[in-house]
């Protein structure tokens, strides 16, 4: 269970290049969740809307957000 956010979450990406699952929320953040143990292992903010969207390029080097 993936448990942080304290809105709706809008947006699920997956990367497959670290074995990351990102989300964004309601809240305005993202955040990102190691696969194996589904512990939060990081919080990135700088939005000040809710974040409807996102994405990761095909290298997984490079993450999108968007509201």
């Amino acid at each position: 269970m993936l448990l942080g956010h304290s809105g709706p979450v809008y947006g699920l990406c997956f990367s497959p290049r670290v074995n990351i699952l990102l989300s964004v929320s309601a809240d305005t953040t993202m955040r990102a969740w190691d696969t194996v143990t589904g512990v939060n292992r990081a919080l990135y903010r700088g939005h000040s809307y809710p974040i409807w969207a996102l994405d990761v390029d095909n290298m997984g080097w490079n993450i999108a957000t968007g509201i």
